[in-house]
């Protein structure tokens, strides 16, 4: 009987890669990296649970102050929206020239203070009609000859053919041209009302479809504001002009200067030189009243004035 060997089997043990510094540079990298990501998705995922929340979107301010950034983020105001509102603004101070970021605007019996008295931007239709007759520009203006208007008062329909007849052409804004901008500042049509109020009066000439000037002035004792446009900022769909008003009344040699658009608090009496030159920019900005006019868009996504609230 055969003796069957056993062949002994040596254990092999395995042996490791040792690996160097740059290996594990490499890991500690990696990780850090792993680490960091999941801690700006958490940020991230935070961030949108509490704006969808509040329901709010962020804004971006754009300031009539010099930036240190030259990028431009999609929620800025851009120079386009920028030059858009500031016509509105423009029109909505009687077509006044912005300079310097001011604007000056004046007439009989402060026109603006029905604006400036209802903080919800919801000015009756003959104070926004106002508005718009003060700030027609001249060479909207043409004179009225008709001999046959139709108004709605017939002792002021006989004064005006009568003052025509008698050579006294007097001045009229066609309707369509009125509508012009009051549908461009308001984003509706304009009333065909009388505008009672503003010297002179503007009857409403139904035939001829025009609003008549009627009835001369004597006052003159000019009432107004001083507007500065001091920031842009985009809220929601909204674009919102933080501006700085104060309110003058003229004096024979000079004018009266307040703190506020209504001419409630007094700030300074200056000389007609002074004020010529007088403008409210960074250092005395905060010496007047802080506005904010605010601008939404229309169905063919123009911008239209929506409101006016005093600042906080």
């Amino acid at each position: 009987m055969e003796e069957t060997k056993v062949e002994e089997t040596k254990e092999v043990k395995p042996t490791y890669k040792k690996h160097g510094p740059l290996y594990w540079l490499i890991i500690v990298v990696g990780m850090t990296f792993i680490v960091f990501m999941s801690i700006r998705i958490g940020e991230k995922i935070a961030e949108e649970k509490i704006e969808k929340e509040d329901g709010s979107k962020p804004s971006t301010v754009t300031s009539n102050s010099n930036s240190n950034s030259n990028e431009q983020k999609e929620s800025e105001v851009t120079d386009a929206e920028k030059v858009e509102i500031n016509s509105l603004m423009s029109l909505l101070f009687l077509n006044s020239e912005i300079k310097n970021n001011n604007m000056k605007a004046f007439g009989l019996n402060n026109i603006l203070f029905g604006l400036f008295n209802n903080f919800e931007g919801t000015t009756g239709k003959n104070g926004k009609n106002i508005i718009i007759v003060a700030g027609m520009k001249k060479e909207d203006i043409i004179k009225y000859t008709a001999t046959n208007g139709t108004f709605k008062d017939d002792k002021t329909k006989n004064e005006i053919l009568d003052t025509i007849k008698a050579n006294n052409e007097t001045e009229a804004i066609s309707y369509d041209k009125f509508n012009t901008y009051y549908k461009k500042l308001f984003n509706e049509d304009a009333s065909t009302e009388d505008i009672i109020g503003i010297c002179p009066n503007w009857y409403y000439d139904s035939t001829n479809k025009m609003f008549v000037a009627f009835l001369g002035c004597g006052g003159v004792d000019f009432k107004g504001q001083i507007a500065y446009l001091d920031s842009y900022s985009k809220v929601d769909d909204n674009i919102v002009v933080t501006t700085y008003v104060a309110g003058v009344n003229s004096l024979s040699n000079g004018a009266t200067l307040y703190t506020d658009a209504q001419l409630s608090t007094k700030y300074k009496d200056l000389t007609t030189e002074e004020f010529n030159k007088f403008e409210i920019d960074e250092t005395n900005k905060t010496s007047f009243t802080k506005y904010n006019f605010t601008f939404a868009k229309n169905t063919n996504g123009e911008y239209y004035f929506k409101s006016l609230t005093k600042a906080n």
